[in-house]
């Protein structure tokens, strides 16, 4: 038996968890009875457990990332959405230049590697930018100077 729990596990299953993170009332009074011993029907079912679990760390990934990101402006954001069309312009460049009209070689194992590192640098800019901005507007990541609806 392990000695401590988890955040999720204390929120799923401890009636006592404060305001900010408490199940709801029905949740709460059915965990109370499952982990004081009364009938086994008074504990949640697995939808329950799974909405609130969801919940939860839901609620965690909002405060982590609230910790962890500070403030972002908008210029940022156009900044870093400025970089993602910079790598994707070179990522598609190294492309025409492999079926370039006045090549001869065949394409080698060195250009190859160039090709894959630029997508995937393009690629993972590209995730992150959309990470951002989902974060953004889930309220995750405050946006300094705009209005969240």
């Amino acid at each position: 038996m392990r000695a401590s729990r988890s955040k999720i596990e204390k929120f799923a299953f401890d009636p006592r968890v404060g305001r900010t993170g408490s199940a709801p009332p029905p949740l709460r009074q059915a965990t109370a009875g499952a982990t004081a011993g009364a009938r086994p029907a008074a504990a949640p079912n697995v939808r329950q457990y799974l909405y609130h679990l969801n919940a939860g760390i839901k609620n965690m990934t909002r405060a982590e990332a609230r910790g962890a990101v500070v403030g972002v402006t908008p210029i940022e954001v156009e900044r870093i959405g400025r970089a993602v069309a910079r790598l994707r312009g070179r990522y598609l460049a190294q492309v025409v230049d492999i079926g370039g009209v006045n090549r001869q070689q065949p394409v080698s194992e060195s250009e190859i590697a160039q090709l894959r590192r630029a997508r995937e640098w393009y690629e993972e800019a590209a995730a992150g930018l959309e990470a951002l901005k989902a974060a953004i507007e889930a309220g995750e990541v405050a946006l300094d100077g705009v209005r969240h609806d």
